[in-house]
Formats: C-alpha cells, sequence, structure tokens
C-alpha cells in the first residue's frame, strides 16, 4: 500500500483541478486520502504542481532504479512490485536511522 512521500507515476492522463496531468507524470504523495482512495500529489516531472489523483491512476516508482517507460503496460500490485516496495522502506528506514 503507498504511504506518503513514497515516489509514484502516472499511468494514464488524468483530468484534475489543476488541469490534465499527462501519463509519465512523476511525484510524490504528500497526503493519503480515506481508505488510500486517492492521494494528493506533488509532481515535478513533467510539470510542477500539488493535485488530488485517484489511487488507481498511480504507481510506485523505485527510485533506485532506471525509470520504466510511461507506455509500457504496468501491473502496480504484483508480489516482486510488493517486495521491492518493501525493500525500498527498510532500507530508507536504516538510513534515517543513521541520519
Amino acid at each position: 500500500m503507498l504511504e506518503k512521500h513514497d515516489h509514484v507515476r502516472l499511468i494514464r492522463d488524468t483530468d484534475t483541478d489543476q488541469g490534465l496531468i499527462p501519463a509519465g507524470a512523476e511525484g510524490a504523495i504528500v497526503h493519503v486520502g480515506d481508505g488510500h482512495a486517492a492521494f494528493i500529489i506533488e509532481f515535478t516531472n513533467p510539470v510542477h504542481v500539488a493535485t488530488t489523483v485517484p489511487a488507481d491512476a498511480v504507481v510506485w516508482v523505485d527510485p533506485d532504479n532506471p525509470p520504466i517507460p510511461p507506455n509500457a503496460v504496468m501491473v502496480p500490485w504484483r508480489p516482486f512490485i510488493l517486495e521491492r516496495i518493501a525493500a525500498h522502506r527498510a532500507k530508507r528506514r536504516a538510513k534515517d536511522k543513521e541520519d
């Protein structure tokens, strides 16, 4: 399940109150809505805007691996992706403890 500060990418063009955000836009979750149905995401690439996006429009991005092309077929919640998310969070928490 996605959490605050996770890096995400849009998997489809999404019309928001801030305008159309194109598929492939990347950003970080700044707020998780009730029941994880939507997120407020601060996008930084290719636009800089913070807006609400439905949960089914985003996938987690592993900042330690190269980006997946926006036209690639994405399957958000396969077990290997959940394992990568868990490993990344463990590494991030260990680094936070060092600092």
